[in-house]
Formats: C-alpha cells, sequence, structure tokens
C-alpha cells in the first residue's frame, strides 16, 4: 500500500515537473529590439514600464532584448544587421520595434513577410510610412507630438500673454515627421515664428543666430554627430553641438526628448518612454489572448521632465518644485 502510494506521488511529480517544463519551452517568445542603447535613459524607462506591466498583468512569455544604440554609433548597419540575425537565431513569436529607427531599419524588412506578428512603439511618422498599413499582423502605438506640456510650463517662466517659437532640428526621417506634427499642433495664443531642418552644423548655427528675436527655440531632434559644415567629411559630437546651443541661444531652449539633457542640455519635455513600456506591454497582453483586438492608432498622453539645474541657473531661471520632483523620480535631473 505504502509502495502504491509512494508510486503515485512519483508519477503525479514526475507529471508535474514535465508540465512544467512542456509551459517553459512552449512560452511566447517575444523579442524586444531598442533603437537607443540600453544604458540610455529612453530604453532604461521603457524597460521599466515594461516590467511593470509585465508583472501586473500576469503576462508569461520568454522575453529577450536587442538594442541598435542609435544614441552611441553614427551608423547603423552592424547593429542593424545583428538585430536581423538575433530575429533569425531567437524565432520570436512578436517582435516588439521600440522608435523609428527600429522600425525604419527592421519593420520596412518584416512589413511584407505577412505571418510575421510586429507591435510598434512610439513612431513619429504614421504606419503606413513603414508599409504597416493592410498587414493584420501589425499593430502598435503612435508617439504624437503635443505642445501643451510645453505652453504650461513656459507660461509659468515666461508670464508674457504671447510668446514666439522657434524651431530647429535634424533632417533625418524623424525630423521630418516631428516638424509635420509641430504645424498641426495647437499654439494657443503663441506663434510659431520660424523653423528649420539642418544636416550640418554650421546651418545649425546660423538658424539659432539668425533667430535672437524668438523667446523659446524647441529642439526637435538631435544626432550622436553632425557634419561641421554640409558636405565635408569633418563631424562634431553631439555634446557640443548641445553646449554651443546653451551657451549662445538667447530665447531658451528645451528639448523634445531627454537626451538633450543628458547630453548638457538644460531643459527638455518629452512623451513618457516608462508609459510607452507600460502600454507595448497592455498590446502585448491583447496579443497572446486567442482573439486579439489592437489598435494601430494609440498615443501616451503622458510626459516626463529632464532637468539639468546648473544650466538652468546660469539662465536665472527657476522651475517649480514639482517638475523637479518629477525630474527626479523618473531619473532625470541633474546638477
Amino acid at each position: 500500500m505504502i509502495s502504491t502510494r509512494r508510486q503515485m506521488v512519483c508519477l503525479f511529480i514526475l507529471a508535474a515537473a514535465a508540465s512544467l517544463v512542456f509551459f517553459v519551452a512552449n512560452r511566447p517568445r517575444i523579442l524586444i529590439i531598442q533603437s537607443q542603447s540600453a544604458e540610455s535613459t529612453r530604453s532604461r524607462e521603457f524597460k521599466a514600464g515594461w516590467s511593470r506591466a509585465l508583472n501586473e498583468k500576469h503576462i508569461l512569455a520568454k522575453v529577450s532584448w536587442h538594442s541598435l544604440e542609435q544614441d552611441l554609433h553614427p551608423g547603423f548597419e552592424t547593429q542593424t544587421l545583428g538585430a536581423l540575425r538575433t530575429i533569425e537565431l531567437e524565432d520570436p513569436d512578436l517582435i516588439v520595434l521600440v522608435d523609428d529607427l527600429a522600425n525604419d531599419r527592421i519593420g520596412r524588412t518584416l512589413a511584407s513577410v505577412k505571418t510575421t506578428s510586429l507591435l510598434f512603439v512610439g513612431i513619429d511618422q504614421s504606419p503606413d510610412y513603414y508599409g504597416y498599413i493592410g498587414n493584420d499582423q501589425i499593430s502598435g502605438i503612435v508617439e504624437q507630438l503635443r505642445l501643451e506640456p510645453f505652453h504650461e510650463l513656459i507660461s509659468i517662466l515666461f508670464p508674457e500673454s504671447k510668446l514666439k517659437y522657434g524651431v530647429i532640428g535634424i533632417d533625418n526621417p524623424s525630423g521630418r515627421a516631428r516638424m509635420n506634427q509641430l504645424k498641426n499642433c495647437s499654439w494657443s495664443q503663441h506663434v510659431l515664428s520660424d523653423s528649420a531642418l539642418v544636416d550640418n552644423f554650421t546651418d545649425w548655427k546660423k538658424f539659432i543666430e539668425d533667430h535672437r528675436d524668438v523667446d523659446v527655440l524647441l529642439v526637435l531632434n538631435t544626432a550622436p554627430m553632425m557634419e561641421k559644415k554640409g558636405g565635408e567629411s569633418e563631424i562634431v559630437p553631439l555634446r557640443e553641438v548641445i553646449n554651443w546651443t546653451e551657451v549662445n541661444s538667447r530665447p531658451v531652449p528645451i528639448g523634445i526628448e531627454a537626451g538633450y539633457v543628458t547630453n548638457g542640455g538644460g531643459l527638455a519635455i518629452e512623451q513618457s518612454p516608462r508609459r510607452f513600456g507600460e502600454m507595448a506591454a497592455i498590446r502585448t497582453k491583447e496579443w497572446l489572448n486567442p482573439k486579439p483586438i489592437l489598435a494601430q492608432d494609440m498615443h501616451a498622453m503622458e510626459f516626463q521632465v529632464a532637468i539639468c539645474l546648473s544650466r538652468l541657473s546660469e539662465r536665472k531661471l527657476d522651475v517649480p518644485s514639482i517638475y523637479v520632483e518629477s525630474a527626479r523620480l523618473s531619473g532625470t535631473l541633474f546638477p
């Protein structure tokens, strides 16, 4: 009798172990490819939001990460080939592409493969720019530029009823997409005085020097390196570009990416990458359902602030404590 009971217990344990092994081996495989390096603030915040929602939603999946490191390298060919190789080796059930560069480099190739499930996150371009429309295996979250948070903070720093904005950015797909969005934004009582997308440091400086009459300078995007002059091989590092901008811009420069501050700027307001991570996990949970309901026009509404206190002190700007604490909580407050 005892021997029979032991046999039953052993069979139960073996069956449970076999079931666990089968479950682990057959969990959905999810590969997340981020445009920026894993150590960047944006990537860390996205991963924190993803992990939090993953635990809250009890998503059972095997998740792996890959970075294209666009913030570290001016060229992306090696990183792109590495990502494609990772996809080939891991054969994921769902590929999550974060930000425009990952979608541009990887998504265009995958869009033509109708059996590949893809989730795009935080893109400035419309989904059809990458060939995503018409493929029911693809869905995602669009990053829609909104100016209300900028107007709100600027109205505190500068109580004037009407302010003139200048806008500068890099002439690349992301910059062009943001510029198109920006021109359709609500400017409230303020005005867009002038804007430019440039591809070299000489033109960048010229725009800023020619627009000393504006009150606020919005920096749409940046690049790891910039040509010193159009058509020449000499390049200027991002930190040098931002430092020159902070020192020489009469209007207050404000970045639309937190990376503007992590690379030496004073102030930036961007849509929350942590919230993008949470929303991506929620969309993944829906995808795991037997009958997923995915939306292509989701937008993140939350924002995060990045602040360098010494840069703002140089301009004698006193940012309200709620913004300082918000930056501190998101890890984007610098002395």
